[in-house]
């Protein structure tokens, strides 16, 4: 949890220059772990977030529900 929250926040920072140049972030794996949680801490800041997997989760269905259009899952 420490090293997630560390790794999550990186990405959080990173994506500012991201998304003032792109517009969203992709972000692959993001169906559960590492992946699910990096798109959800994009979200939460406001970040318009492309969760890239092979196949849907409960918890990327969830993560999708609770920031509306924040996130869109894109299949692998």
């Amino acid at each position: 949890p420490a090293v997630l929250r560390r790794v999550s926040a990186l990405a959080v920072a990173a994506s500012g220059k991201l998304a003032r140049r792109d517009g969203s972030v992709i972000v692959t794996g993001a169906s559960r772990g590492l992946g699910l949680a990096i798109a959800k801490r994009l979200a939460r800041a406001g970040t318009p977030v492309v969760a890239v997997a092979r196949k849907g989760s409960a918890a990327l269905d969830a993560a999708m529900d609770e920031f509306g259009g924040s996130i869109a899952f894109a299949p692998f």
